[in-house]
């Protein structure tokens, strides 16, 4: 989990996320916010550092934070 993912950063998308305010997704390797990133994915590579399978939900890095 890269440094830049705090969990004020985590908890705030995912609760946006929940609300169906925004759906935010993160690069678990380089911290890049994503927009329009469903649960449930994990498939999609990082444009920004490369890394395969890499980004995931708010709400998907909360759950696997608790």
């Amino acid at each position: 989990m890269h440094k830049s993912l705090t969990e004020k950063k985590i908890h705030t998308a995912a609760a946006n996320q929940l609300f169906g305010l925004k759906d935010h997704g993160f690069c678990i390797e380089c911290g890049k916010r994503y927009h329009d990133v469903e649960q449930g994915t994990d498939d999609r590579p990082c444009h920004k550092c490369g890394a395969d399978d890499s980004i995931y939900s708010a709400v998907d890095i909360a759950m696997f934070t608790i």
